[in-house]
């Protein structure tokens, strides 16, 4: 999971992912590190600034095809989402 501190992660991030996922899903992201580094590279890019807060909360959602993940978010204002998203993490697994 070194891609992770890459891109902005701490190692008690990381930690705290391990802790709470899965075997399977931390795997998983660790076997997906392109995937998983092109969706949250993404929000980096939209300007979210929470986005390590988001992936430790909903990591599995960053699995998704890069393609599709970008498709979500897409359809919304990015200015509004931005402010949504720092407001409340959660309605980030209903977009």
């Amino acid at each position: 999971m070194d891609y992770l501190e890459k891109i902005g992660f701490t190692s008690d991030d990381i930690s705290v992912i391990k802790r709470s996922t899965t075997k399977v899903i931390f795997n998983l992201l660790s076997e997906q590190k392109k995937v998983v580094n092109a969706n949250i590279t993404y929000l980096k890019k939209l300007g979210i600034s929470n986005y390590r807060e988001i992936f430790i909360k909903y990591p599995d959602l960053f699995l998704m095809d890069n393609s599709n993940f970008k498709e979500i978010f897409d359809k919304y204002d990015t200015e509004d989402l931005i402010i949504k998203l720092k407001n409340n993490i959660d309605i980030f697994v209903y977009l």
